[in-house]
């Protein structure tokens, strides 16, 4: 976290989390995460979104921008579950984007 990449990275992710196109998709994402590891119909708090929302706030850095993290020209972070808050700095149209030479993917279990 002390990285000057992390930092940069992070403090951009702060911006998005505060952001209206941003926001609530943000936290409907971490409530859908929350709710996938709990029993069928639990509902999370507010609360416990708000909570939720700093594992994405400490883990978008690395997502966007571990190209800059790494000190590597180009960099891919994959993912098991296609996260649509991650996805959002990926998708042209977005207020805001992935940092130059990172890219991401989502993997599903082939069954």
């Amino acid at each position: 976290m002390d990285h000057p990449e992390y930092r940069r990275a992070h403090a951009y992710v702060r911006q998005a989390i505060e952001h209206p196109d941003f926001r609530p998709l943000c936290r409907e994402g971490t409530r859908e995460a929350l709710k996938a590891r709990m029993p069928a119909g639990w509902e999370p708090t507010e609360e416990q979104v708000d909570a939720g929302l700093l594992h994405s706030e400490r883990a978008l850095p690395f997502t966007i921008n571990a190209a800059g993290i790494l000190g590597v020209p180009e960099a891919v972070v994959a993912y098991s579950r296609p996260a649509a808050q991650a996805k959002y700095f990926f998708t042209e149209g977005s207020a805001f984007h992935a940092f130059p030479g990172q890219a991401y993917i989502g993997l599903r279990v082939r069954e």
